[in-house]
């Protein structure tokens, strides 16, 4: 068995691959599940499973979600009390 990455080069989604030098498989094309770029392609007869590992997307809504989490602390009456509202302000 050997186990590699591959990146796609349009999206930067980063993939995991295992292909066997044992298990008989087919001649095939994977595209990238974000995008729908191909990913590899293979005339070879080598079993591969791909499996998505880092999608670009998980990270813009971590920063969404973060943002938002900002916005909130910011407005609350507790931050208010405290002062931390200078702390988040926001950018007119």
């Amino acid at each position: 068995m050997r186990l590699y990455d591959i990146t796609c080069s349009a999206c930067g989604s980063v993939y995991g691959v295992a292909e066997s030098e044992t298990a008989v498989g087919s001649p095939g094309v994977q595209n990238c599940s974000d995008c729908g770029v191909v990913l590899a392609s293979w005339s070879d007869r080598k079993l591969k499973a791909f499996k998505l590992e880092i999608s670009p997307w998980h990270f813009v809504v971590a920063k969404s979600r973060r943002a938002s989490e900002k916005i909130r602390r910011a407005s609350s009456p507790i931050a208010a009390r405290r002062g931390d509202h200078a702390r988040y302000r926001l950018a007119p």
